[in-house]
């Protein structure tokens, strides 16, 4: 009987394609860093996927943009303070002293 505070462990085939993904970005990222061109290639217009992907930054672009969650409102008037209490009883303490 399987205890249920134990946390669901994932089937193997899961795990085998976790580490082959992240080797694979391991190993893309390792080439994007270390890639050479020889000195005749131009600097400018060469045809490298490589390069092209390294040197594209994502586009932002906005499709739709949120109202503003807050507005501008005008302060309330400050009203004068309270001279009076509402508590019918003033005392400072909830306890007798103690008996001597």
């Amino acid at each position: 009987m399987p205890d249920e505070r134990s946390p669901e462990i994932a089937p193997p085939s899961m795990r085998v394609i976790s580490v082959v993904c992240v080797c694979l970005m391991l190993a893309l990222a390792g080439v994007q860093a270390t890639h050479l061109h020889s000195a005749s290639s131009a600097p400018d217009n060469h045809d490298c996927s490589v390069c092209s992907i390294i040197h594209s930054g994502a586009i932002a672009t906005v499709a739709y943009q949120m109202p503003p969650l807050f507005a501008r409102s005008v302060a309330p008037p400050a009203k004068a303070p309270a001279t009076q209490t509402l508590l019918l009883v003033r005392c400072l303490s909830i306890r007798p002293p103690p008996a001597v």
